[in-house]
């Protein structure tokens, strides 16, 4: 149920690029799901294993990077870098990064590019191997292909997630850190 949701939410992400806006009020495309989505556990960036469950009671903003990339990701991670910073320490806030590079996002190549794209502690960039990944970009609706040794082509879709483990807001590649720090400021209440 929830690929099925968020497949259409793809879609309907695509039709707003095309000219219709996002959900009023947000300037994301606003999700209707009621599903949680499946939990997973991949390692951080320090080598620590951590489950998509642990940050329950939390909005979470969940992307989908590599650390070669040289298109969209570096701008995906310092922009949700960004409205991090200047959200402050919220407790109720973290971002996920889910690597789409099993064999390039090695723990130092992972620290070196949220260094220098000033990820704050609350952003953990996740990874594993690619059959541990695969089933965590299914349940996202993220298609990837490794073009070959250095290119992936992928969706880079960006989605906050309620509390409670469901997709409520969802971005194109182009999501800026003003955009989400105002949809998370809404949210946060």
């Amino acid at each position: 149920m929830t690929r099925l949701v968020l497949g259409c939410a793809v879609v309907a992400l695509f039709l707003a690029g095309a000219g219709c806006g996002g959900s009023p009020g947000f300037a994301g495309k606003r999700l209707g799901s009621s599903s949680r989505l499946v939990d997973f556990a991949l390692h951080d960036q320090d080598g620590r294993v951590v489950s998509f469950s642990s940050y329950r009671g939390r909005y979470v903003v969940v992307s989908f990077l590599y650390t070669r990339c040289t298109d969209v990701c570096p701008l995906i991670a310092s922009n949700i870098g960004e409205a991090l910073r200047q959200l402050g320490a919220a407790r109720r806030l973290a971002a996920l990064a889910v690597s789409v590079d099993p064999v390039g996002d090695t723990s130092v190549a992972v620290s070196r590019f949220l260094h220098e794209h000033r990820a704050p502690r609350s952003f953990r960039f996740l990874s594993g191997s690619r059959a541990e990944l695969q089933p965590v970009w299914q349940e996202f609706n993220v298609l990837v292909e490794s073009r070959n040794e250095i290119r992936i082509s992928h969706d880079a879709p960006v989605f906050v997630v309620d509390p409670h483990g469901r997709p409520v807001l969802l971005y194109s590649d182009h999501v800026t850190s003003r955009q989400l720090v105002r949809d998370l400021r809404r949210l946060l209440g």
